[in-house]
């Protein structure tokens, strides 16, 4: 089965349009299950982040799973379809290896994203939507984000976007002087309020006042009702948005007066009102105003290309070879089968052979198969690492149909993975 993805993300998909296919963890979670419903043998995986949305699927019929995902997509808005963009087979393993390490982030390297791709997958398997197939793809790109920040330096230094908005704030002011408040109780608030704890104050604000006690007590700051710091929006320097909410939470009315107040809307959907920028003395960052692609000049991308196509191909490579293993076991048991067969034809000439001599010419035939198959097998292998094409060529005459040489149980209708790109 053939490994898709199908989405949007920052690069090639205005906030506008992106923002429409922002979901909330409770209604990714109810569209995974309809997805279940809709076809029980499919697997897939849903990642909303403020970056992208994009399903990763697994199907026995690809169009179909393609279709099933594109339909969900549009569903939520149908300004995205010129946006949306497919992509299959290696070319998806090698996608979703680099979402996992962040060189796909707005911020390359950055920490955020191996947190959010961890709760995606752990939403799909609440979901009962991940299999074998998008388990295995996803243990392997986050094995090889770690191995990426453990051999290079992606992500050394401040590559987050919690330390963008620092860079960032610091041309207005210095943060040491700045009266800082945070909205949000997730990933990102505690990275924020971690990159921000040195300013003159910090407070944090949640629907979950629970959250936002924790990550105040963690970085020496204090805990607000979330509607109460809201309504003192203005007489802060810096604000940090980065909630779910579904519609905005900071009005115009909220930053009157305000003078030098710097708003980052981190979320998608954006929570600041578009007519808040407007106001004098207020300056609004959104989500795409912190992509730092200094990140990439000071990242040593020969080396981590180097080694992230390494693990695509040693991915790839496993899962053909896991392929070719049904065939080579029935290959074998057929082979088995006809050696037991043709001794059975001759079993009465063989009655009349001296006990030894029986053993010796049973003894012969084992190993003569023994030598062949051992050479196919090897080639099978070889074929597998080397080009899919030639295991769906072995497919076709040992395993699929009325005219293969033995029958197998139903065909894959799809390779699991295109040729690689040379």
């Amino acid at each position: 089965m053939e490994i898709l993805s199908i989405g949007v993300e920052h690069r090639t998909c205005p906030l506008d349009a992106r923002e429409k296919l922002a979901l909330t963890a409770d209604e990714a979670y109810r569209r995974l299950v309809s997805l279940s419903h809709q076809s029980a043998h499919s697997e897939a995986v849903l990642l909303s982040t403020c970056a992208r949305t994009e399903l990763y699927l697994v199907g026995p019929d690809a169009d179909a799973v393609l279709e099933m995902g594109r339909r969900l997509l549009l569903s939520l808005s149908r300004e995205s379809e010129p946006y949306l963009r497919v992509v299959s087979g290696a070319d998806a393993v090698r996608h979703a290896f680099r979402v996992a390490s962040g060189l796909e982030s707005q911020v390359i390297g950055e920490l955020e994203i191996g947190a959010q791709v961890r709760a995606a997958v752990h939403m799909a398997e609440r979901a009962g939507t991940i299999g074998p197939a998008l388990s295995s793809l996803f243990r392997a790109a986050t094995a090889c984000a770690r191995r990426l920040r453990r051999e290079t330096d992606l992500g050394s230094g401040n590559g987050s976007v919690a330390g963008s908005v620092t860079r960032l704030y610091e041309q207005h002011g210095p943060l040491q002087d700045a009266r800082v408040l945070i909205v949000g109780g997730g990933t990102i608030a505690r990275l924020l309020a971690q990159a921000l704890a040195g300013a003159s104050s910090l407070t944090i604000a949640s629907r979950t006042p629970e959250s936002a006690r924790r990550i105040a007590e963690r970085w020496q700051g204090q805990a607000m009702d979330l509607n109460e710091a809201l309504l003192h929006v203005g007489t802060y320097d810096l604000v940090c948005l980065a909630t779910n909410s579904p519609r905005p939470l900071v009005l115009p009315d909220m930053v009157v007066g305000a003078n030098g107040l710097v708003i980052f809307d981190l979320s998608i959907p954006r929570n600041v009102d578009p007519s808040v920028a407007a106001a004098a003395g207020v300056h609004v960052y959104d989500v795409d105003s912190v992509s730092d692609p200094s990140a990439a000049r000071n990242t040593s991308l020969t080396k981590v290309d180097s080694i992230l196509e390494a693990e695509v191909r040693d991915f790839v490579g496993r899962q053909a070879i896991r392929r070719v293993g049904p065939i080579i076991e029935a290959l074998r048991q057929h082979v088995d089968s006809v050696r037991e067969a043709e001794l059975e034809r001759i079993a009465s000439q063989l009655d009349r052979m001296a006990p030894a001599d029986r053993r010796t010419l049973e003894l012969l035939t084992s190993r003569l198969i023994d030598r062949m198959f051992h050479h196919l097998v090897v080639r099978l292998r070889l074929a597998a690492l080397s080009d899919p094409e030639l295991i769906r060529a072995a497919e076709f005459f040992f395993a699929h149909g009325d005219q293969a040489l033995f029958p197998t149980s139903e065909p894959e209708p799809h390779e699991l993975f295109p040729a690689l790109r040379d």
